[in-house]
């Protein structure tokens, strides 16, 4: 009865992931209305027809989607690094990805492995396999974020002091980050920055665009930073002097980081040393003892 329960949940399964393909294929070639904000930009064909595919079918998913999902899907993606994805298309993902592993569960209790009935547990397990299915893709947003806010205080250093350079040469604020991003490693804070100087020249006001970098990476960071470049010119203090102590004080934060991670590398190493390297010491030692003694014996 339960392996029937499980069956049906895998037809469904499998017959909401075809109309979502089916209905995203179907909009995609026949409704060729696209605008400008619709266009997505990237060097893979894949991910591209996944995003106009995915853009299709998660139209007819966003009334399931609620207003406080939808506000904390959308900061999630700005913060991975992905803004030209919308929350919909996330939700099209985790149904499928629920599905196709609904599915894999099904076929392999029902066809693979017939012989092994475990009761209860079979449509447990193809329940909690399509719940770790619906929530993965929200895990592997927040490690990118989490990747990406790394990158951006590994880079924040460096970036400063190229900031600081232009400002104390004579150039003004935005003519610094211009010159910073030009000589500066690419990467999530080199983007973050670009997009910072694209608002400022399409006429929106400094202060609100740095708010925005603060909104979209929610860094401490970058909220000091940015708090510093506003009160220094509402006050007419130097800012190329704000940005050389807050560049200091980055690199002595990274130092004081790195040493942590050292020290946390000879508890992380006790385990495999345990395991592993001691039980083999032990019996090259113990070898020729015991065969020694049962020689004497």
């Amino acid at each position: 009865m339960l392996l029937w329960v499980s069956s049906m949940i895998g037809a469904v399964a499998v017959a909401a992931a075809c109309y979502l393909i089916f209905s995203g294929l179907s909009r995609l070639l026949f409704d060729r209305t696209r605008t400008a904000e619709q266009r997505f930009i990237s060097s893979s064909r894949w991910e591209r027809a996944a995003w106009f595919l995915t853009l299709r079918a998660g139209d007819r998913l966003l009334w399931l989607v609620t207003w406080n999902q939808r506000r904390m899907g959308t900061t999630l993606l700005v913060r991975a690094g992905h803004s030209q994805w919308q929350i919909e298309q996330v939700y099209v993902i985790k149904y499928a990805v629920a599905c196709i592993v609904v599915m894999l569960l099904t076929v392999l209790q029902c066809y693979l492995v017939p012989w092994i009935d475990w009761g209860g547990l079979n449509f447990a397990l193809v329940l909690v396999g399509g719940l770790s299915g619906y929530v993965y893709p929200n895990a592997v947003l927040r490690g990118q974020a989490r990747r990406r806010q790394s990158s951006i205080l590994n880079d924040l250093p460096g970036f400063l002091d190229l900031m600081v350079l232009g400002l104390e040469s004579g150039l003004n604020l935005q003519a610094s980050l211009q010159l910073a991003l030009q000589f500066s490693r690419r990467g999530p804070l080199h983007a973050e920055w670009t997009r910072v100087l694209l608002d400022i020249r399409s006429g929106q006001p400094r202060g609100h665009a740095l708010a925005q970098l603060t909104i979209r990476t929610d860094m401490p960071s970058i909220r000091q930073l940015v708090c510093a470049i506003t009160q220094a010119e509402s006050s007419g203090f130097s800012v190329g002097s704000i940005m050389r102590t807050l560049s200091d004080q980055h690199r002595r934060e990274r130092l004081m980081r790195i040493e942590k991670l050292a020290m946390r590398a000879p508890v992380k190493m006790l385990f495999p040393l345990a395991l592993c390297i001691f039980p083999c010491t032990f019996l090259v030692l113990a070898i020729p003892v015991a065969a020694q003694l049962l020689s004497l014996q």
